[in-house]
């Protein structure tokens, strides 16, 4: 299905779709269990336009990254509120970075952060999983002028801005068969057996901020009546000066 997926790319004008359409063909792409057992849950484009305006402090200089992008519903909202405010095509893709740990819908991201403006900016996106980054790390791109890879170290974020995958306790460690220092690693995050998933995500990410950094993130209103929220809410207090907490009750998330 992919493999004629990626033809079809060729042959059809699909980047002006908008964040709604490429959604929906990424989820009639993949299968439905399989989606929640990853926990894939599109961001609605008027929350990530909402969380991209209140991680951006210096527009023109904030380096904002979202590293589990899915199809680029965030960095999209992050680039065009920069646009809005009037930052270059430049600073725009330069200062935004983004990455997946899956390649499909690492492709619809590519097509969301493409500008028929830009030729010759480099799009930082990459795959890799989210607990396996670090300050520093090499990271690939593609050089649109020469197709040569381009490396850069990873730096610190001056934000990140997140919809961490939302996955039971019960089901993540699927996700590292075979890795077990990933799953010793995402557990001591954690520090509890029963966590769901973004929680180690969420704290391994206060690694990659600057010290004054800002992390806008979403969660699933689920996670407060969890036996484990507590321990989440005084790791999370330890690390952040939390600013402001904004709940939805629009249906479940």
């Amino acid at each position: 299905e992919f493999a004629a997926f990626n033809n079809l790319l060729s042959s059809v004008r699909i980047d002006s779709f908008s964040q709604t359409e490429l959604h929906g063909i990424v989820q009639q792409l993949q299968c439905r269990y399989r989606m929640k057992a990853l926990g894939q849950y599109p961001t609605p484009k008027r929350l990530a336009d909402l969380l991209a305006r209140l991680i951006l402090n210096n527009v023109e200089s904030d380096i904002v990254f979202d590293p589990c992008c899915g199809t680029g519903t965030l960095p999209r909202a992050v680039m065009d509120e920069r646009r809005r405010l009037g930052v270059s095509e430049e600073l725009c893709y330069r200062n935004t970075w983004a990455s997946d740990r899956f390649n499909a819908p690492l492709q619809f991201a590519t097509l969301a952060l493409s500008s028929g403006n830009n030729t010759t900016e480099v799009i930082r996106l990459f795959r890799r999983d989210a607990l396996s980054l670090n300050v520093g790390d090499m990271i690939s791109f593609s050089d649109p002028r020469s197709g040569a890879l381009v490396k850069e170290a990873l730096p610190r974020f001056t934000a990140i801005v997140v919809n961490p995958p939302f996955i039971r306790f019960e089901h993540w460690k699927e996700n590292y068969v075979g890795d077990a220092d990933m799953v010793k690693s995402a557990l001591a995050l954690s520090k509890n057996a029963k966590s769901d998933f973004l929680v180690p995500i969420v704290l391994h990410l206060s690694n990659l901020l600057i010290p004054d950094g800002m992390l806008g993130v979403i969660l699933p209103n689920a996670w407060l009546g969890a036996g484990w929220a507590r321990m989440f809410r005084r790791e999370l207090e330890s690390l952040f000066d939390i600013e402001c907490v904004i709940g939805s009750m629009n249906g479940r998330g």
